[in-house]
């Protein structure tokens, strides 16, 4: 398909490309022209094999395409919030661990008038407690936010298409743009060639 394509693209360009030196060629020119662009597209076709295809363009540049990587990365996201907890159907258990302590140096002066001298006391002190918070009913609104959810997976995966199909759209339009300016330079090599060689038999 490709090659019938490049063909057809090739054939068109000659018909442009000879209009324009119709008048000053001769029949002798016009001959060698055209056994020319057969040897031309007898090599394309023989070494085509070495040259990069459209289907490889096209996976590299999906492969390397950062709008590609970010948005599946954002689809992963999204497909990741898609659970009943984020949604707030699902009770949320909280628990708490407090610990604490110090350290104090202490002088008491007794009514003796003796003193009594602490260093290094140590007072510690530990917390800790567990809580649920379930809401049953909040009005259909827990539904509506997984359903929002879904909503949004589902919107992350669209554009994430619609990002993959503009890069092979870009990949396509440039090219078949390459590939039609080197056959625009080749067949000006060409004409230029023919030229010269009719120039040199007249």
């Amino acid at each position: 398909m490709i090659t019938q394509i490049r063909i057809i693209a090739v054939i068109k360009t000659i018909s442009q490309i000879f209009n324009l030196f119709r008048k000053p060629c001769s029949a002798l020119m016009m001959k060698s022209f055209m056994f020319f662009i057969a040897l031309w597209l007898i090599n394309t076709n023989l070494f085509a094999q070495e040259r990069l295809s459209l289907q490889d363009a096209i996976s590299i540049a999906l492969k390397n395409n950062y709008d590609i990587k970010l948005v599946n990365n954002e689809v992963a996201i999204a497909k990741n919030n898609v659970n009943l907890g984020n949604a707030g159907i699902l009770p949320v258990v909280a628990g708490t661990f407090n610990t604490g302590g110090s350290r104090q140096n202490t002088v008491q002066t007794q009514s003796t008038g003796t003193q009594r001298i602490v260093d290094g006391a140590r007072s510690t002190n530990m917390a800790y407690g567990v809580g649920l918070d379930w809401t049953i009913f909040d009005g259909f609104t827990m539904f509506a936010n997984y359903d929002r959810l879904k909503a949004l997976e589902q919107q992350g995966k669209i554009v994430a298409k619609g990002q993959i199909l503009t890069t092979i759209s870009d990949v396509i339009n440039a090219y078949y743009n390459v590939v039609k300016q080197q056959q625009l330079v080749f067949l000006l090599q060409i004409i230029r060639s023919v030229c010269i060689v009719i120039n040199l038999g007249g």
